[in-house]
């Protein structure tokens, strides 16, 4: 229903223990995003009321600030990498957030993320694969793809119970893999 509320309450948890470089007194968080605004637009509205309620409210204390670093991102793996690592490296984020909707690149972030110890928060990519590589900084704010219809299937068994149904689920139709 709300996306932007979900995405409040996981920032606010995730931000308030995401390293700080020493001696800083900015935290910043990067956005990763594909400028594909029927996916990504309001999941980056969303982050951007999250972040700034974080300020307003405080959250971080009055030694710290905030600072949004947003990139936008192609559909190129190897571009998609550059600016994770220059994020990381040369930003310097404490986290990172995604509302890539391409698993593939999502995939290529969360590995980095992992990799430099960096947390991501995955907005938008339902690829199962993300969270089941055991990462212990990558978290996904919706379900993966093997989960959408599990609702569906307990309405349609508890409720409408029909005599036959389909569901079909397509894992990965990614060009990029």
């Amino acid at each position: 229903d709300r996306p932007w509320l979900w995405m409040l309450l996981f920032t606010l948890g995730v931000g308030i223990f995401a390293p700080i470089p020493a001696g800083a007194e900015i935290v910043r968080v990067g956005v990763i995003r594909m400028d594909l605004p029927h996916f990504s637009l309001h999941v980056s509205n969303s982050i951007k009321m999250a972040l700034e309620d974080v300020r307003q409210q405080g959250i971080l204390g009055s030694q710290r600030e905030l600072q949004l670093i947003e990139r936008y991102v192609p559909s190129d793996l190897k571009k998609v990498r550059e600016v994770t690592e220059q994020l990381i490296v040369q930003e310097r984020v404490s986290l990172l957030l995604t509302s890539v909707p391409e698993d593939a690149a999502v995939f290529e972030i969360a590995s980095l993320a992992q990799a430099r110890q960096i947390p991501l928060v995955v907005c938008l990519s339902a690829s199962d694969r993300i969270t089941e590589q055991g990462w212990e900084y990558v978290f996904r704010l919706s379900p993966p793809a093997s989960e959408y219809f599990n609702e569906g299937l307990h309405f349609l068994s508890m409720v409408v119970k029909p005599r036959t149904f389909a569901c079909l689920y397509v894992a990965e139709i990614n060009p990029l893999l």
